[in-house]
């Protein structure tokens, strides 16, 4: 036998031991190996294990079955992984869909606040500035009446001011009767 010829025979035996472990270890599990018009039909593991034993090797048939059985287990399995990714990332979307709604109907609010505030404020201006003109012209008018006096003495205390003024008014000669003149209030500079 040439060496060629020993490395195939070799292969084979690896591969039919790594296939009958496979398919040994899929009946154990409790798995189908055929399946008939697309109904897997569950074999018992004891009748199963016995009809495999180590030394058989695997039919291609049987080794065909179970890459189905296998493919379609790993088929349906991602599927439902995709599925329920799918649903998650569907719910989380929907909530940022929400949130954002909500966001941007606080923006849409606070975007309508500033712009009445905004067209307030040309009012509030001219309002502020006609106030600006009467303030100082109603100051002036409480002032008329008003007197300032100079030359009174520094030695007149202020408790004592209102009398020495009282006193002083008659001797001007103002025509005033004591009784209507009236002093508020009466201070130094």
């Amino acid at each position: 036998m040439s060496q060629r010829q020993k490395n195939k025979a070799t292969k084979a035996e690896r591969a039919s031991f790594f296939l009958a472990r496979t398919a040994r270890t899929k009946l154990r599990e409790g798995h189908s190996l055929y399946k008939d018009g697309g109904k897997a039909r569950s074999l018992s593991p004891s009748a199963s294990l016995n009809s495999l034993s180590e030394d058989q090797p695997l039919t291609t048939a049987t080794m065909r079955h179970m890459l189905t059985d296998l493919a379609d287990t790993l088929q349906f399995n991602m599927k439902k992984q995709l599925q329920s990714l799918t649903a998650d990332l569907r719910k989380d979307i929907s909530d940022i869909g929400q949130r954002t709604g909500h966001m941007e109907q606080k923006l849409d609010e606070c975007a309508d606040a500033h712009n009445c505030l905004a067209n307030k404020v040309p009012d509030y201006e001219a309002t502020l500035n006609s106030y600006k003109i009467k303030v100082p012209d109603m100051e002036d008018r409480s002032r008329r009446n008003n007197i300032r006096i100079r030359s009174i003495l520094e030695t007149v205390l202020a408790a004592g001011l209102n009398n020495y003024l009282q006193d002083m008014f008659p001797t001007l000669t103002l025509a005033i009767h004591p009784d209507q003149l009236i002093v508020d209030r009466a201070h130094q500079l």
